[in-house]
């Protein structure tokens, strides 16, 4: 009945500018028995690189170390389950020249001692039917971008076409214009008897 109140989870979208860390904090709480955390990459084409960490340590060295060996790249997506009790951060880093777009999502489940089978099994079925609907979401978000990026290319290409296509009538009126002058070159002047 109240399955709502046995795990809490976070689904963002943000955008991660080129060269610019974005750090994620995530908890693990004393009476939660797992954190998960997906990352899925929403943006094609741009290099994005990650570092999921136990926040044991300084996160400040880390964004200022210019060693790219510690930070992994970003595929298709990042998933992780942890069951240590703790603070987590996710380092995310766009090295491409333009912004990126990624979704994270966290999942925390409480501890009960006793748990009904059938509430096991509604857990279940919820949680695959959310994990379906967040996937939905994501490619979903993924065809929109690459859509938005289609239809930018496509304004590009009809702008060109515009300019290719002009290019003839310019010829023809510079073409119109010379012959003009050639003409009232040759042509005899009013006024003057051979």
């Amino acid at each position: 009945m109240f399955l709502f109140l046995l795990y809490t989870f976070c689904n963002i979208n943000v955008k991660l500018k080129p060269n610019e860390p974005f750090i994620a904090d995530f908890e693990l709480p004393e009476d939660s028995s797992h954190l998960k955390v997906t990352v899925y990459r929403i943006s094609p084409d741009v290099e994005i690189k990650y570092l999921f960490i136990k926040d044991n340590v300084n996160l400040d060295e880390l964004i200022k170390d210019e060693d790219d060996n510690k930070l992994e790249n970003l595929k298709q997506s990042f998933e992780t389950e942890v069951k240590v009790h703790g603070t987590y951060s996710i380092i995310l880093l766009n090295k491409g020249d333009t912004e990126a777009m990624v979704n994270i999502y966290s999942y925390t489940e409480k501890i009960l001692g006793n748990e009904d089978p059938d509430v096991k099994n509604l857990q279940k079925m919820f949680h695959e039917l959310k994990l379906n609907l967040t996937h939905l979401n994501n490619i979903n978000m993924r065809l929109k971008s690459m859509q938005d990026l289609n239809i930018s290319e496509l304004k590009r290409v009809i702008k060109g076409f515009y300019v290719i296509l002009a290019i003839p009538f310019f010829y023809v009126l510079v073409g119109i214009c010379k012959v003009k002058a050639v003409k009232m070159m040759f042509a005899p002047k009013k006024g003057l008897k051979p």
